[in-house]
């Protein structure tokens, strides 16, 4: 996934991440890291 420290502007494609204690923004994710995200998200939400 990539950061950036530069959060200026959050568009909606993006979404602010903490690393390391920092705010981060991440940008754009590829279709593998989504569908890790999802199936993630599903086991966290108990879906």
């Amino acid at each position: 996934m990539p950061l950036t420290s530069n959060g200026e502007r959050l568009y909606p494609s993006e979404a602010y991440v903490e690393l390391s204690g920092e705010q981060r923004k991440a940008g754009m994710l590829s279709t593998s890291d989504m569908v890790a995200v999802d199936r993630a998200m599903r086991i966290q939400l108990g879906l």
